[in-house]
């Protein structure tokens, strides 16, 4: 992807700005409310110079890397569940679901998971590291430390996003259970516990404080109906689920009737996919819809499906009895229909070229998370924010949308816990009953009580976004131009 191929923006603004935090010196579960996890970002800190200098250039390189990534850990796992001789198969069987687009070649919306790239490592490239190291622990039994890094793998997968990484974890420990290896499990246990009080640790000595109320935040939220969507009667999930379903009951059956020493590998790829997908499914009920992040269960889908057809294709391999339909080809319908739905509504080249050429005008423009479309905060704006501390009563920070970006750009920390903090105002301008505005006060109070408790005298904050700052101890003085200055009482 490019710069200037960013023509999904909504869901990408949320997600390089939490990966931007690292190097924008705020770390997540500490400075900021990750909603698709920034332990991503821990790489680019040490390059974090650079990073400022071209955000939009690296960061979406970046991007790029984790999704290429992500794609060659599916296909790799494919390959371990197909049998050998036949594994080159597994692009051809992966690939489609990642292109498929619900819409006509040539229409920008909905975009596809090619469109949506910038979450598929967020919420996938972890869990699916996780499936890779448990096949390659049962694929390879001498490998004594196997264990030990499946759950250094899941508890880093949960650490980063909890809707997507505890169920990878907990599909984990099943597998473990099915297998009856007690010590495997303990194990497992030991090194997933390790992650977080590592990570604890080392935000201490830091100088941080860690907010593992952060972790669960958005769960709780969208829980609460933060961000409702009802979800259509009828869509692909449906076909989705029915797939999910299929491979965790029969690649369960198998794992609890296969040898502790010999599991089978593909069963084990089977029902880890399909309890994961099962198991994530709950936070998108009400949230999501066909043509949303519905489309991400493709991805679990795709590998369960690859399961399903190994089960076909040694039911095909059966002896037939009596004149009926043979079973093998019946059962090869279910996972058949997820590949050639990919396929027969491919992305056209045209399409695609666009994309990555930055065709596509507005659309594709590197902009922030505000609701309304808008570059982010650049060279002019940050001296503005420059001119409105000169003076002011420090540490000074910032308040914008992309606030991680804004941090970079003007050399100011970022003071939103949020990567959107038009979430958190008091009435969202997109939120219909705006009179009954409730679904976003948790934020708005862990907003607050992380402004108290931070070093930060003065907050510029972008006008339309001030109301979010509405707290106890700080005052609202108008500054230049579109920019408020927030002060705290007594400075």
């Amino acid at each position: 992807q490019t710069p200037g191929g960013l023509y999904e923006p909504w869901h990408a603004s949320h997600i390089i700005d939490e990966v931007l935090g690292p190097a924008a010196g705020s770390l997540p579960l500490v400075d900021y409310v990750p909603q698709y996890g920034g332990l991503l970002g821990l790489p680019l800190v040490p390059v974090s110079g650079l990073v400022a200098q071209d955000v939009a250039g690296w960061v979406t390189a970046y991007m790029s890397l984790l999704s290429i990534l992500t794609v060659v850990l599916l296909c790799a796992i494919a390959a371990l569940m197909l049998p050998p001789g036949r594994r080159m198969l597994a692009p051809l069987l992966i690939l489609p679901g990642l292109l498929m687009k619900p819409t006509e070649p040539g229409a920008l919306f909905p975009p596809g998971l090619q469109g949506l790239y910038q979450a598929l490592p967020g919420r996938s490239l972890l869990p699916a590291a996780v499936g890779l190291v448990l096949l390659l622990a049962v694929h390879r039994p001498a490998w004594r430390t196997r264990w030990l890094w499946v759950g250094a793998t899941a508890g880093i997968a949960a650490l980063n996003n909890f809707e997507s990484g505890v169920p990878a974890s907990l599909a984990a420990v099943v597998v473990i259970v099915a297998l009856r290896n007690w010590r495997a499990l303990a194990a497992f246990a030991g090194a997933w516990m390790a992650v977080p009080v590592i990570y604890t640790l080392a935000v201490l000595a830091s100088g941080g404080r860690p907010r593992f109320d952060y972790w669960i935040a958005f769960t709780v939220e969208f829980a609460g109906g933060f961000g409702t969507l009802p979800m259509p009667v009828y869509g692909n999930f449906v076909l989705i689920l029915a797939v999910l379903t299929a491979s965790t009951a029969s690649g369960f059956a198998v794992l609890c009737r296969s040898a502790r020493d010999q599991p089978s590998v593909a069963a084990v790829g089977g029902f880890f996919f399909g309890a994961w997908g099962l198991m994530m499914f709950p936070y998108y009920v009400t949230r999501s819809s066909s043509f949303g992040q519905l489309q991400f269960f493709l991805i679990p889908a795709s590998l369960a499906a690859v399961w399903l057809l190994v089960c076909a294709v040694e039911v095909a391999r059966a002896p037939r009895r009596g004149r009926f339909v043979n079973l093998g080809l019946l059962l090869c319908v279910l996972p058949s229909a997820v590949f050639l739905s990919g396929l027969i509504k491919a992305p056209s080249p045209a399409d695609e070229w666009l994309r990555l050429s930055g065709l596509h005008g507005d659309i594709a423009e590197f902009r922030s998370t505000a609701w309304v479309p808008e570059p982010v905060v650049g060279r002019a704006q940050a001296a503005d924010i420059s001119a409105a501390a000169a003076g002011a009563e420090g540490p000074v920070g910032v308040f914008f949308s992309s606030g991680n970006i804004a941090s970079l750009e003007s050399g100011y920390p970022n003071a939103a816990v949020l990567a959107a903090p038009e979430e958190m105002l008091p009435n969202r301008p997109w939120v219909e009953t705006r009179e009954t505005d409730t679904g976003n006060a948790s934020f708005r109070r862990m907003q607050c009580q992380s402004l108290q408790s931070s070093p930060l005298n003065t907050v510029i904050a972008d006008a339309r976004l001030a109301r979010a700052l509405q707290c106890p101890g700080f005052r609202h003085e108008r500054g230049q131009g579109n920019l408020v200055v927030v002060t705290r009482r007594g400075t």
